[in-house]
């Protein structure tokens, strides 16, 4: 059957899916409210991992585009874990690549515009959608900031809409108001970021590129700035950390103080890469905006065979898991395989929603913020034995971040077998703290 598709969303999985697509004989139609789309500065965008899923889909659409998206990335050898000075872990990988959302999303929109298949509309953004005429409704932004409103006829014979709009969809909130039994969840992430970066070319004699380095949460890795290496330190603030401490995390003015402290905060938390950031992109800090984002859940990822959710519009997580990007790529190559089906988008629904979902409650688990007595050391002190019992391929890290994600196994077997090995060091630990939480818990007990 020959499908029209209008996608909303000019990110990855919107130009992936229409490039994917298309390569089937499909014609597309990406919608973008941004007015043009660039790599820029990687200091405007923020470091990401790309593994064997979302390679394995770039590989699939061109394996000249899987190529370039290996050489303008940074192969990660390894994952390091640190307490301070102290590597508490170190988990292999060889199959991941560091890069950033725009240079991906740059390869790809690339791509789409040299094909003859695809239209992609810049500066439309989606304020209305009607269920029974089918019409989706845009504001057009023109040059000189004034708004065109624009119809588009979605009733048309094999007409079908794509939503890869991201965490905060337009499609997605019209689907909540307008679609029977469809409910959608947003639970914001308990931290935000913000990201230093060091001098391009500057480095440290005892760093690897080609490690990415983890203290107490806050990420440094390499990017690509042109043709040299740019470290960065992704700090992370959590919503339960100190007011003095948030202030001069999160704060928008550089003052002495707030340098000094961030300083202090370096050179105590991040002593490894500390020295890579100068004073003076100390004072930058202040300037660049912090970003959060959300977890997004889904009781299911369609509206009749008429409207799909891919990507962060579907299942959006968070960055300790490291899936985001790969688990929305992936959403692509699924999809491309039940287009087979006579109902693709309920194909599509039965084989992708319960790995969405796996991946939905282990970001919840991760995100959360226990409350309860002796809860925040139970899981603490739970994680540490759970590294100290399961080591390599036995670990749910060897699947996300290792060469286990080579096998691209389905989320939901993964997830579940770290359920199995997690809840009863979970529970013990409880016990041993006094934890008021409930001992078996269901959003981590095992699928029977």
């Amino acid at each position: 059957m020959s499908y029209n598709f209008l996608i909303v969303g000019g990110g990855p999985v919107g130009f992936a899916t229409a490039l994917t697509l298309s390569k089937q004989g499909y014609r597309c139609t990406v919608f973008e409210g941004r007015p043009e789309i660039s790599p820029g500065s990687p200091e405007e965008s923020y470091p990401i991992g790309i593994n064997a899923r979302a390679l394995h889909c770039l590989d699939e659409i061109d394996v000249s585009l899987g190529a370039k998206a290996r050489e303008t990335g940074e192969l990660v050898n390894a994952w390091k874990i640190f307490v301070r000075s102290r590597c508490v872990s170190n988990i292999p990988s060889t199959v991941s690549f560091g890069t950033s959302r725009a240079q991906v999303n740059h390869l790809l929109s690339e791509a789409a515009s040299r094909n003859p298949d695809i239209d992609i509309r810049l500066n439309h953004r989606l304020i209305d959608m009607d269920f029974v005429s089918k019409l989706l409704v845009f504001d057009r932004i023109l040059p000189d900031g004034s708004k065109h409103r624009v119809t588009v006829d979605a009733s048309l014979p094999n007409t079908r809409i794509i939503a890869a709009d991201g965490v905060k969809s337009a499609v997605r909130r019209f689907m909540d108001k307008n679609s029977p039994g469809f409910k959608s969840t947003v639970t914001p992430w308990t931290f935000e970021f913000r990201t230093l970066f060091a001098t391009p070319g500057h480095s440290l004699p005892h760093l690897d590129p080609q490690t990415q380095y983890l203290f107490s949460g806050n990420y440094n890795a390499v990017l690509h700035n042109g043709d040299v290496r740019q470290w960065c330190c992704v700090l992370a603030t959590r919503d339960n950390e100190a007011a003095p401490t948030r202030d001069f995390k999160l704060a928008t003015q550089a003052t002495p103080v707030r340098v000094a402290s961030l300083r202090a905060f370096l050179d105590k938390n991040v002593p490894l890469t500390s020295q890579l950031y100068t004073d003076a992109e100390l004072e930058r800090f202040y300037a660049r905006r912090s970003f959060r984002g959300a977890i997004v859940q889904c009781n299911r990822l369609h509206h009749d065979n008429w409207i799909l959710l891919l990507g962060d519009a579907a299942h959006s997580v968070h960055p300790p898991i490291g899936e985001g990007i790969n688990s929305a790529l992936e959403d692509v190559t699924v999809l491309a395989e039940c287009m087979r089906e006579e109902r693709p988008f309920e194909a599509y629904n039965a084989r992708r929603h319960p790995d969405a979902e796996a991946l939905v409650q282990y970001a919840l688990y991760l995100n959360e913020i226990p409350h309860m007595p002796g809860e925040l050391s139970a899981r603490i002190m739970a994680r540490a034995l759970y590294s100290l019992v399961h080591k390599g391929p036995d670990t749910i890290y060897h699947y996300l971040f290792g060469p286990g994600s080579l096998e691209r196994k389905p989320y939901r077997q993964i997830v579940d077998r770290w359920r199995r090995q997690n809840w009863p060091i979970l529970a013990l630990t409880r016990l041993a703290l006094g934890s008021k939480t409930v001992l078996v818990d269901r959003t981590l007990k095992p699928s029977v």
